[in-house]
């Protein structure tokens, strides 16, 4: 039987425009499994956030199924 793919639970964070960058990996919840994909409007986007550089918005972490 497979395992079906984790992708967390939705997380939230406020941050400065002064505040060290950080990875988005860490605001998920519920044991999310690694490997996925950071997406932000449709677009690629690499698993670290720079606040003041990077827009803010909803960014999304997909796990593909086997």
């Amino acid at each position: 039987m497979n395992t079906p793919p984790n992708a967390g639970t939705d997380g939230a964070i406020t941050v400065c425009s002064t505040d060290a960058a950080f990875d988005l990996f860490g605001q998920l919840g519920g044991g999310a499994q690694a490997g996925g994909t950071w997406t932000f409007n449709g677009n690629a986007h690499g698993n670290s956030f720079t606040p003041g550089t990077d827009a803010a918005g909803v960014y999304t972490y997909t796990v593909t199924g086997t």
